[in-house]
């Protein structure tokens, strides 16, 4: 068995597992206390946090075209965009790699190789790590984030700075091969790679964000730096988990397990709010990245037009 094979095989696994956990919580948890906060007027709440999700997406396919015109060496037109947009939903697809298969379209409309568009895939990869590492590092660092996941596992915020150290090395590491050096590490390339980095923790401090007003809106968790910012912080673990395990669709099962796991002891409360606080969550995100697909039809009709 070949390692793609064993990775894939491994993701169904912990697909599976967090599957099951979830269905586990499902039936051992006493939702009874949760339901009595559930309000038609939600429904208006919800649908606002999914577009304002989808603008979101915007940043980053901002971010995506400037490393393609790095890549390619020339100015890309709007359409660019429109592509990456278009492309966002596919993650649901088996696997969780169709939405950067869907981006070699542009191959034949924009005159570009294969090379170029996965050299842009592969460098939004390693900047989406790289913003999460940040993240996760300077929110231990500064606000003391201890990882707690139920009573299994426990990691001082010590380990965790070194964990995630590790992976910002690797990631510059793998940035300095030469087949990345030689594009990014000039004047140009660094501007760029500063305005991706940024692009990229923005979306993961909105998505964030909309996660926190989840739990403040719909179950009163009160405001506080130190809970929105552990929030981030376990946000960012459960984006990060969803995004590298192989086979798992939108990262659908793994993310609200991560944040079952993590939020109780960051929020004081229940697992019940919690868990239903991830499952809107999860509405919120498939709605906005459907909502990206409309946009994307949107723009192609005023384009035409």
């Amino acid at each position: 068995m070949d390692l793609k094979k064993r990775l894939t095989y491994i993701g169904n696994v912990i697909v599976i597992v967090s599957f099951g956990f979830l269905s586990y919580l499902l039936y051992k948890l006493d939702f009874s206390t949760v339901l009595k906060y559930f309000q038609l007027s939600w429904i208006p709440l919800i649908m606002i946090a999914a577009f304002l999700f989808s603008l979101l997406y915007f940043v980053m396919a901002a971010a995506w075209k400037r490393l393609l015109e790095l890549s390619s060496q020339k100015p890309l037109d709007q359409h660019i965009i429109v592509i990456y947009l278009k492309t966002v939903i596919m993650k649901y697809a088996p696997g969780n790699v169709f939405h950067f298969v869907g981006r070699h379209s542009l191959k034949e409309s924009h005159l570009l190789t294969h090379k170029t568009i996965a050299f842009a895939n592969g460098v939004e990869i390693l900047m989406q790590l790289l913003a999460v590492s940040l993240i996760i590092m300077t929110g231990s660092l500064f606000f003391s984030f201890d990882l707690h996941i139920g009573e299994y596992l426990a990691l001082s915020k010590e380990k965790i700075i070194l964990a995630f150290l590790l992976l910002l090395v690797l990631t510059s590491i793998v940035l300095w091969k030469k087949k990345y050096r030689a594009v990014l590490l000039h004047k140009e390339g660094v501007y760029a790679l500063f305005f991706v980095l940024c692009c990229h923790l923005l979306f993961l401090l909105g998505s964030a964000t909309i996660l926190f007003l989840v739990y403040a809106l719909f179950f009163d968790v009160a405001f506080t730096w130190d809970i929105f910012s552990k929030t981030l912080i376990a946000s960012s673990i459960a984006w990060l988990l969803g995004f590298v395990v192989p086979g798992a669709p939108g990262g659908i099962g793994i993310r609200e397990s991560i944040l079952v796991l993590l939020l109780p002891s960051i929020m004081i409360v229940s697992k019940e709010v919690i868990f239903a606080g991830a499952v809107i969550y999860r509405v919120i995100t498939v709605l906005g990245e459907a909502l990206t697909y409309f946009w994307a039809k949107l723009l192609t009709l005023k384009r035409k037009g």
